[in-house]
């Protein structure tokens, strides 16, 4: 059984990203040994140390999405999001029906209001809801906020999928679990 994540997921103070010990797309290390750069890297072989990096993956990826605000950005959403969907065996009729209930429906009406400030402080607090309880309902509710926020933007989604697909041949997804320790 999978234990909730608390403080070992928290996105760092100062909402930047830390460089190392972070889950990496899986040709991440292959582009930077093509550079020439040395690196180091293991597999997250645990249980816990794979939904300690994963759940840090998608607060991580949703701070960069409230500074750049980019399509590139909510595509590394996304692909977090296929990643922690087949991990936590999460069934996708049921998280699609999740979606549209009231709950869900409640918490997306806040981003009518507030708009861009509100968009990044409720991905971020979803994601961080889902890290210290990863049930199907809380990822339900980050998706149905994440859908209001590529509608704010408006982005095209048919072009984010076929941009998360093109992004994944060219840098993989995080199948392998690979957590780069230096580079």
């Amino acid at each position: 059984m999978l234990r909730p994540v608390h403080g070992g997921a928290k996105f760092p103070a100062g909402g930047t990203a830390m460089k190392y010990g972070k889950l990496v797309r899986d040709g991440i290390i292959r582009i930077i040994q093509e550079k020439g750069e040395p690196c180091s890297y293991h597999v997250a072989d645990t249980m816990e140390e794979r939904q300690d990096k994963l759940v840090f993956k998608l607060m991580e990826e949703c701070a960069e999405f409230a500074t750049e605000e980019s399509p590139d950005e909510a595509v590394d959403i996304a692909e977090v999001v296929k990643t922690m969907i087949g991990f936590y065996a999460f069934d996708e009729t049921a998280l699609q029906a999740a979606r549209g209930s009231p709950t869900v429906f409640d918490a997306g009406e806040v981003l009518e209001e507030d708009r861009r400030l509100e968009i990044q402080l409720a991905l971020v607090e979803a994601a961080e809801d889902f890290a210290v309880q990863p049930v199907l309902e809380r990822m339900a509710v980050f998706l149905a906020l994440f859908d209001r926020a590529v509608s704010f933007y408006g982005f095209d989604r048919e072009m984010l999928e076929a941009m998360r697909i093109a992004k994944r041949r060219e840098r993989g997804g995080f199948d392998g679990w690979i957590v780069l320790d230096e580079s």
